[in-house]
């Protein structure tokens, strides 16, 4: 019995509650010297004008005092980032036209393109977002220029801006350049939406296939150059199964003669 005594009170000291200090505590005293501080802080701040990539936000900040006031209040436009992340943008144009891409805009933003650095580089001829697809390139502004167009300058075309002072990634933007040649194929993009339209609404109307776009009649000419072919077609065969009939008679008599020379039988 004695032996059980240490299990008891190693039992006993366990299942006791915890003590809480905070819960002693009856009343907080405040400093004399901390009663008279006034902080300034931000109390109000519009939300970022970009929805990816760097963009600016208006802050207020006031001195607020003891009493919760507001005192000598200012506002400050700082940076701001919600997403790095600003998608593809797709351009076409043709061979010998002339074309700026542009990855920062300092009035829009407000803020000093010295602060920033930029890195940009390309996938030639893919459209691609695919990190192993791009080569680095020697640029270092926020834009891009082509006096001319050539069909080799067609790919894609990455710039990535970081700040300088916390060297971190900030905004990524992809450009797709399309080059069209015309001297190799001339397409009529608006011609080819219409009729898209047209066979829509066709289909919508409930018509089997749409009357405006395929011709449901032929022309007297279309019709008697039809006849012409067929007719050609048929005297043809008409001739070549007359021929055949004709050998095969000649051919039978021939045979009838010749087996009445073997018989000794001779026609006067």
């Amino acid at each position: 019995m004695l032996a059980l005594l240490p299990l008891l009170f190693i039992i006993f000291g366990l299942c006791r509650p915890e003590e809480r200090p905070l819960e002693k505590i009856r009343y907080v005293t405040i400093p004399a010297i901390l009663k008279g501080i006034s902080a300034k802080m931000i109390v109000e701040s519009t939300i970022c004008s970009t929805s990816c990539g760097i963009g600016t936000r208006i802050e207020s900040r006031c001195i607020v005092d003891k009493d919760g006031m507001h005192i000598d209040c200012e506002k400050v436009a700082v940076e701001c980032v919600i997403s790095w992340m600003c998608g593809l943008r797709t351009y076409t144009r043709t061979v010998g036209d002339s074309f700026n891409m542009t990855c920062f805009d300092p009035v829009e933003s407000k803020m000093d393109p010295e602060t920033l650095d930029f890195y940009w580089r390309v996938a030639r001829g893919r459209m691609t977002t695919e990190d192993e697809a791009f080569n680095p390139i020697k640029l270092g502004g926020y834009m891009v220029e082509f006096p001319y167009v050539l069909e080799s300058h067609a790919g894609t075309y990455r710039c990535d801006i970081y700040s300088k002072k916390e060297r971190k990634l900030v905004q990524r933007l992809d450009f797709c350049l399309k080059v069209r040649n015309p001297k190799a194929a001339s397409l009529n993009t608006e011609q080819l939406v219409a009729r898209s339209q047209m066979v829509k609404a066709a289909i919508t109307q409930g018509r089997k296939r749409p009357l405006t776009l395929v011709r449901e009649t032929l022309t007297l000419k279309e019709r008697l150059l039809i006849i012409l072919v067929v007719g050609i077609i048929t005297g043809l065969l008409a001739g070549c199964f007359y021929a055949l009939i004709r050998w095969c008679v000649n051919k039978w008599k021939n045979l009838d003669r010749e087996r009445d020379l073997e018989n000794g039988e001779f026609d006067v």
